[in-house]
Formats: structure tokens, sequence, C-alpha cells
């Protein structure tokens, strides 16, 4: 949830629509007024940035995967 919450609000928005919606790329586009190109980059850089949270965190508190 913190690495969620660090996010840019319009990476929020669309990992949101995604993941909790299940939106497809092409209707994200449609509701945000945004080209799908930049929905698919928001999404892989949302996702990348809280798998390097996550990693951090886990590598801060020892914990193994």
């Amino acid at each position: 949830a913190e690495a969620f919450g660090r996010l840019p609000a319009d990476h929020q928005l669309v990992l949101r629509l995604s993941l909790e919606f299940g939106l497809p790329h092409q209707a994200i586009a449609e509701v945000t007024g945004t080209p799908i190109g930049t929905v698919k980059t928001r999404i892989r850089t949302a996702l990348g940035r809280i798998r390097e949270a996550l990693k951090d965190h886990s590598a801060a508190t020892g914990v193994r995967r």
C-alpha cells in the first residue's frame, strides 16, 4: 500500500482500473482520454516501481523469497 501511494496519481489510476476493475487497456485509454501506448507504459512503470519497492523492503527487513 505504501509503494502504491508513492506512485503518481495517473499511474495509480490506470493500475487501479486494470487490477481492481479488470478493465482492458483499450477501455482504460477511452475512460481516461489517454493514448493506449501511454496506458501500457504507465501500468508497466507502476508495476516495476512497486516490484522494486518490495525488493528493497525485503532486503531491508531480511525477508527472503
